[in-house]
């Protein structure tokens, strides 16, 4: 697994590191059931999918009892069932604690993957492994550093009990020879569903960084338009995106809808700022391609402009230089260029979205 730089904490010591398997609020949209029964991963998502009561164990570092901390936590399904999300609520110290997760499978390799973000890091965790059918566990294994920058990995285990009855273990280095149960959580699906979401303040963004993202807080009415390689033709879709911001003003959750003539478009992320790498951090997933997947940025302020550089899958077994461009103007507009290598190997525009703020829209916390 590629190793995914993360906050440096004491490994004990991160409430963070409650990396729930699962999911965000909201109604469960019913799978396609083409893509359900092609995808083996998709049953042990819907199994995430619902409201739960979380009771949690944080060991102390010494023989002290460790601190029990209640919360609850909605667990949703993506378009088609492709990826379930995760919003998490407690409190820790006597303060309001929220995290939020992506879950996602990929067929490709046969893994899940699974970022976490939460109020304690403004650098979200990456997590991959396996689930095992007979013991009904997922088992995921981060790659990250300490405190001290030196690297260190360790595993979490979620074991499905019954439906409605589920544990999560987290498992990390220690003196002895085998890893210590930093975090233990049982889960009982709750029965009388959700409770009202609390309104909370809009936070102050952490970092001059953080206010960038966060300024797109807010409802926006999206236009699609979709430009293959020569020789198809183009697609356009209208649709709506929803960013919120979230754990205490460390991300910005963004969802985007969009009908089109094919099938909706849906997709999912989550936005933060590295302070140790300096650059900005984008973990997405969306029903075009159930992978998730995880990318730097960099922040022009002369263009105001925000450029994510990685390499994308071709389609013929190969990957291709790829930009996407976010570019502002202005707090109530913005535009999202895909860039790709085209013919003579100039990058050509793929795909264009086309932001404007909804009437009415303004920041909010996510709730």
């Amino acid at each position: 697994m590629q190793r995914q730089r993360v906050a440096r904490h004491a490994v004990l010591l991160v409430p963070a590191a409650i990396l729930l398997a699962g999911a965000a609020p909201g109604a469960t949209p019913a799978p396609k059931a083409a893509a359900a029964a092609a995808d083996p991963g998709a049953a042990v998502l819907r199994s995430f999918a619902g409201v739960w009561n979380a009771t949690m164990q944080i060991a102390s570092p010494d023989d002290s009892p460790p601190l029990v901390l209640n919360g609850i936590e909605v667990n949703t399904l993506g378009e088609g069932g492709a990826w379930v999300t995760s919003d998490f609520r407690s409190q820790v110290e006597d303060r309001p604690f929220q995290g939020h997760a992506i879950l996602a499978f990929n067929p490709g390799s046969g893994r899940f993957r699974r970022v976490w973000a939460d109020a304690t890091s403004p650098v979200f965790w990456l997590s991959e492994g396996t689930w095992d059918p007979a013991t009904r566990t997922l088992t995921l294994w981060v790659e990250t550093v300490n405190s001290s920058g030196m690297p260190v990995r360790w595993h979490e285990e979620t074991v499905f009990k019954d439906d409605d009855t589920r544990t999560f273990t987290m498992y990390v280095p220690g003196s002895r020879p085998t890893d210590a149960a930093a975090i233990s959580i049982i889960y009982r699906r709750r029965k009388e569903g959700a409770p009202r979401p609390e309104i909370l303040p809009v936070p102050t963004p952490p970092t001059p960084e953080h206010a960038l993202v966060l300024r797109d807080a807010g409802a926006w009415s999206t236009q699609m338009l979709n430009r293959p390689r020569p020789g198809g033709g183009s697609s356009s879709a209208r649709g709506r995106e929803t960013d919120t911001v979230c754990c205490g003003g460390n991300f910005l959750v963004t969802d985007h809808l969009a009908d089109s003539k094919k099938e909706p478009f849906a997709g999912h992320g989550i936005l933060g700022y590295d302070p140790d790498r300096k650059r900005y951090v984008l973990a997405s997933v969306d029903t075009a391609d159930a992978t998730l997947e995880v990318h730097e940025g960099e922040y022009d302020a002369a263009g105001d402009t925000l450029t994510f550089r990685f390499d994308a899958a071709d389609g013929r077994g190969g990957t291709t230089a790829t930009r996407e461009v976010l570019q502002w103007k202005g707090p109530d507009q913005r535009t999202l260029t895909v860039l790709a290598p085209g013919v003579g190997g100039r990058d050509q525009a793929g795909m264009t979205i086309k932001y404007r703020r909804a009437r009415d829209s303004g920041p909010a916390e996510r709730r």
